[in-house]
């Protein structure tokens, strides 16, 4: 049999989606440790605590309560800098009712189409960092963008290639920090955006 491979994590928790379109749904977190960007305003912890094999991140899961409804959402760091496969695979063996969503850059578009053809990922979101890293392949791959309010960083750049998502509501202007005015009167001018507030900061969870 052969060796299972072993990912850096972070966390792994359950709390509440507190962001974006499944805001206020239970779901588990496992968070990769590393990213392949250094964003100035990132305020994640990237310490890899845990080193686990897909089998250990389910015990993981288990022991921090994992319901069968939750939503299991991969996030980092940059959880597509892993090989993803393998972690996805026994969470569906375990469960084949899962539903796994990933919160990414989107610098990794292919890895992300695999997945998805693959049926082993049920929700991607999309967080841009960088102009320069967006592709074409997000009109097939994302079900979400979450621009971060930035004025390096404007969202209308992004429009090209995530065009095909206003129509279902699912594109998102978070604000930066807890000054949410700039993000406010950024929706209220270009209303085919909606608001994302980190509502974690302001209910005090995880």
């Amino acid at each position: 049999m052969l060796e299972e491979m072993k990912y850096p994590i972070n966390e792994i928790f359950r709390s509440l989606q507190c962001e974006g379109f499944y805001a206020g749904r239970s779901a588990v977190f496992i968070r990769f440790s590393g990213c392949n960007k250094k964003c100035s305003f990132c305020d994640t912890d990237h310490t890899p605590k845990l080193n686990l094999t897909p089998s250990e991140i389910v015990e993981h899961m288990t022991v921090a309560g994992w319901k069968e409804e939750d939503l299991i959402v991969l996030t980092g760091g940059e959880p597509t800098i892993h090989d993803l496969k393998p972690v996805c695979e026994a969470l569906i063996n375990v469960n084949g009712g899962v539903e796994i969503a990933i919160e990414t850059n989107g610098t990794n578009p292919r890895t992300l189409q695999r997945l998805k053809t693959a049926h082993l990922l049920d929700w991607i979101t999309i967080s841009p960092k960088h102009i320069k890293d967006a592709s074409a392949i997000w009109r097939n791959v994302a079900d979400e963008i979450k621009v971060v309010l930035d004025p390096h960083n404007p969202p209308a750049r992004y429009i090209p290639f995530i065009d095909n998502l206003f129509d279902a509501n699912c594109c998102f202007i978070q604000p930066c920090s807890q000054d949410y005015a700039p993000a406010v009167k950024y929706v209220l001018e270009h209303p085919q955006w909606r608001l994302s507030v980190q509502t974690q900061k302001i209910i005090n969870v995880l």
